[in-house]
This record gives C-alpha cells, sequence and structure tokens, in this order.
C-alpha cells in the first residue's frame, strides 16, 4: 500500500489453519514456509496441481493478513531435491520451473520475497547472482533473500540478493552468556559496506528455538541445553536495530511447536506456550518500536562512556521529531556498566529498570551477561 513496513516474521515447516491462527494472533506479520512454492495446505492439496495448491495457500495466508516467503533454495543443480525441476506434474528443469513459481506469487498480494539461499558455500556465488538476475527480471517488484552464517566470507556474497540475512543463534548451550556473535556478524557487514562504499540491506536472522530440540538424549536436553530467557530474547533484537537492522525473521515456528526431540506431544505443547510467549513478548518490542525502527529522521548521538564489559547505544527519532528511543544493549559476559550522555529536554524512562538518570542528558546504564533497556 506504498507504506512503510517492517517485516518481523518466522521461518516454518508448513503451514496449517491452527498454524495460520496462530500467527494471526501474534506480533509477527509474515512466514518463511520451508515447503515453499511447493505449499502443501492440509486437507486441499492436489497431487501435480502445484500451481492451484500454492494460490490456495497464498489465498489463506491473504486472509490472515500474514505475508508470505517464498521458498526457492532447492532451485540449484547441486540440490539434493527430487522434485527441484518438477510443477504441475512436469519435468519443465529448474530455471523453467523457477520462472513458473514466479509467474504464480508475483501477482499475489500475500508475496512478500523470493528466499534463494540458505548458507549455500561463497564457491557457488555464481549461481546464486545468476537466481537474483533471473527473478529481478522475471518479477522486478519482489526482492530476494539470503541468509548466511558465514560472515568471513560476506563480500562474497554481496551482490546475491537484494537483502542479505545475517544468522546468528548464540544460546548454544546452558552455559551462554553472550552475544559477541551478532557484533561479530554486524562488525563484518559494516566491513563490506565500507570496502565496496555502498549500501546493503540487511535482515537479522534471529533464534527462536532451543539448540537441544533436534536430540532425543532427555537428559542432555534438559541439563546441557536451555532456551533464551525473556530478556535474552528482546536484548538480542534490541542489539541489530542499535546496527540499523530494519528485517527480522526467527528460527523457527516450527522447531517451536512440532520438533518433539525428547518430548512427548503433551510435553512439547505445554513448551510452545510456555516458549511462544515469549517469542512473542520478544515480536512485540520490535512491532513498538516500528515508528523508530522505520523513520528516516536522524536522531542525536548518544556519547557511550564504558566503564565495564562492552555496551552499545543508538537513539532513534520518530518520523514526526516528536518522540525518541534510545536503545541499550549490554553484550556479555559478564557485568556490564555505561555512562551516557544524550541532549534530551525531559528525563527518559527505563523500559527494564536497567538505567537511571542523573540529571542534565546523563544516564547510568547497569546489567549482567546479555541484557538491554529502551528508554522513552
Amino acid at each position: 500500500d506504498g507504506k512503510p513496513f517492517l517485516p518481523v516474521g518466522l521461518y516454518a515447516g508448513g503451514v496449517s489453519e491452527e498454524d495460520v491462527e496462530t500467527l494471526k494472533n501474534s506480533p509477527f506479520n509474515f512466514v518463511m514456509p520451508y515447503g515453499g512454492a511447493a505449499l502443501k495446505w492440509p486437507g486441499a492439496f492436489q497431487k501435480d496441481h502445484d500451481t492451484e495448491n500454492l494460490r490456495y495457500a497464498l489465498d489463506k495466508l491473504e486472509a490472515a493478513e500474514i505475508k508470505f516467503g517464498c521458498n526457492l533454495i532447492t532451485s540449484y543443480e547441486s540440490a539434493n531435491h527430487a522434485l527441484k525441476s518438477w510443477w504441475d506434474g512436469e519435468d519443465i528443469g529448474i530455471n523453467e520451473r523457477v520462472d513458473k513459481i514466479a509467474d504464480v506469487v508475483k501477482d499475489h498480494p500475500a508475496t512478500l520475497f523470493y528466499y534463494i539461499c540458505d548458507e549455500l558455500p561463497a564457491s557457488l556465488y555464481r549461481q546464486i547472482e545468476a537466481r537474483r538476475s533471473q527473478l529481478n527480471r522475471r518479477d522486478p517488484d519482489h526482492p530476494t533473500f539470503s541468509a548466511y552464517f558465514q560472515y568471513p566470507e560476506l563480500s562474497y556474497y554481496s551482490s546475491c540478493q537484494d537483502i542479505t540475512g545475517l544468522i546468528f543463534y548464540p544460546i548454544v548451550n546452558s552455559k551462554s552468556t553472550s552475544m559477541e556473535l551478532i557484533v561479530s556478524n554486524m562488525e563484518a557487514a559494516r566491513e563490506v559496506i565500507r570496502k565496496k562504499n555502498g549500501t546493503m540491506s540487511l535482515w537479522a536472522v534471529g533464534q527462536a528455538f532451543n539448540w537441544g530440540s533436534y536430540g532425543t538424549d532427555r537428559k542432555r536436553y534438559e541439563n546441557e541445553y536451555r532456551y533464551p530467557t525473556a530478556e535474552e530474547y528482546i536484548s538480542m533484537v534490541v542489539l541489530p536495530a542499535i546496527y540499523g537492522v530494519k528485517g527480522y525473521i526467527f528460527y523457527s515456528y516450527h522447531t517451536l511447536r512440532h520438533v518433539l526431540g525428547s518430548l512427548s506431544v503433551e510435553e512439547k505443547k505445554q513448551e510452545f506456550e510456555r516458549e511462544w510467549a515469549k517469542v512473542c513478548a520478544m515480536g512485540q518490542v520490535l512491532r513498538d518500536l516500528e515508528p523508530w525502527l522505520l523513520s528516516l529522521q536522524v536522531a542525536p548521538e548518544v556519547n557511550v562512556k564504558t566503564l565495564k564489559g562492552k555496551v552499545v547505544a543508538r537513539a532513534l527519532m520518530n518520523e514526526e521529531g516528536s518522540a525518541t528511543r534510545i536503545l541499550i544493549a549490554g553484550i556479555g559476559p559478564g557485568e556490564c556498566e555505561a555512562e551516557l550522555t544524550f541532549p534530551a529536554n525531559a528525563v527518559m524512562q527505563s523500559k527494564y529498570g536497567k538505567t537511571t538518570s542523573s540529571g542534565n542528558g546523563t544516564y547510568y546504564f547497569k546489567g549482567n551477561n546479555i541484557c538491554c533497556d529502551i528508554l522513552n
């Protein structure tokens, strides 16, 4: 509709009526199903009718006001996917299949982007570039998106997509206490931008899962792994926002809701209800910040004097220039303290109680491990 849009979405396996209802009543506004172009709506799937199946699923998503990321990551010769060249019951070739899919989704109002690469090695960058070019010609109105964890090789991927997703899942096990991984990713992107003297559209590919969910050893799951805490979830989106990220996708709804691991079906349901509340609280923080994250206004600079640990901060101003938010993140591990100065006319209030005002635009932030605050 021509208005700025903050993408806040989730990876998923497939989508069902139950899933869509859950997403509809959440802060998340798009989904990227790994079923992708071969999306199968339960109860309405027809074999060898891919075009009709996809349109039906897109209509369902649009009715729920959920946007769609079209998964094309298996559209390469090297991909181990039996149906990568098949569409509507015929083997038509990979490139031809991509064109057919683009023709289906490009005019549908639910379509948001094409997902063309998921962690492919840098040696394949020419193939990824070619896929981007093909889709840009076929559908110039929707961007291509890729996600990478290989931040030391980021320069090789810089022309492979319209939007680059930086993957970071810092809570690896029960002892994780730092989000330095996010800083490393963001700084690597900054270096690529500096060297190329240009810009790069960046999205955060954030963590919404427990690394232990994929194993069946119950003892290890309980003793060696954990989900992020509510504070860690929010901190892990505040930090990319400080770096200027304007799009977010989280891995993954499917793992949260459907991957049993060492749990029973009932245990998984109870776990999902608990963790989904935390994930939605994180998503809501982003949606609440939308007027500031999307604003083109330049806010005054926050001066950060770090007293202990590592702290970063940034001020954001809404488009009208009438309100400011200050985002603060402690990277971890360990305690962190910082003195922040900002030319504000009124004393700003701490959202999470980690920052106090000393007067005259001076604030004192104190936290531990992965932490954050937002000043209103």
